[in-house]
Parts: C-alpha cells; structure tokens; sequence
C-alpha cells in the first residue's frame, strides 16, 4: 500500500491540466472522494523564472497564471503565455484517509490529464498517462 493516513498526491504535467481527479466512480460499489479544489503549481523545469502558485482544478495551468501572463483571449496575451506550454508543471495536494478506507481497494481517477502525465502518491511513482481523450484511472492500493 502506497497510502498513509496523510497522502500527498502529486503529478508532472506537459503544459496546461484540465482535470478533474476523483476518486473511481461505480455506484453502490466504491466511495467516491473528490479531488477538486485548490492545488499547489509549481513550474519544474524551463529557462523562465521560478513559480510557484495556487491552482484550482477542475482548470488549466494558463488560468492559474493569469495574474503573470493575463486573460489569454485579450489582446496578445496568448503571445505572453507561449512558455507556459513550454514548460514542466507539479501539481500537488494533500489529502487524509480514514483507517477504515485504507482498508479498501484505491483508485484515482483522472478524467482529463492534458497531455503528459507522471503521478506519484507519497513519492512512489502510481503510474503514467498520455492521453487527453482517455481517463486516467489508477490501481493506489
């Protein structure tokens, strides 16, 4: 089990990130513990300078940069942001089981990971995904 009470869930992604990560959604079959909300983004790598902020998800990396690169459907701040996509992005949060979930079969689920993605549970790498269009769904027991 990669879990402890305490769980950090943090992911690389390629550019921006439309997420919603939940917990795997069968009803009747499994508790669903949502994800969204308010996520620490960092830049990881690049040549730009060093950030570091906070990020709602669902939403993308550019709207949570608006207040360095602007609105991008205004004027040319699409032209400003061209880095962004450029570089490596961390998404991370914490969140905190029960004894008595940490019993049970764990999954997260990623219903939109745009593009590129390496998620990590408590350091340990959970897996990998590389695709927009597919669900990301990951065995964390």
């Amino acid at each position: 089990m990669i879990f402890s009470e305490k769980t950090v869930l943090s992911a690389e992604f390629y550019a921006k990130v439309l997420t919603v990560p939940t917990a795997y959604r069968r009803t009747n079959v499994m508790k669903t513990i949502s994800l969204d909300g308010s996520w620490d983004l960092t830049q990881t790598t690049g040549q730009r300078k060093f950030v570091k902020c906070k990020a709602m998800v669902p939403g993308t990396v550019q709207q949570s940069l608006e207040h360095i690169i602007g609105n991008p459907v205004y004027g040319n701040n699409v032209l400003a942001g061209r880095w962004v996509e450029e570089q490596l992005w961390y998404y991370q949060r914490e969140f905190t089981l029960s004894s008595e979930d940490m019993k049970k079969q764990l999954r997260v689920v990623f219903l939109g990971l745009d593009l590129t993605a390496e998620i990590y549970i408590n350091d340990k790498h959970a897996g990998s995904h590389n695709n927009f269009y597919v669900p990301c769904a990951l065995d964390i027991t």
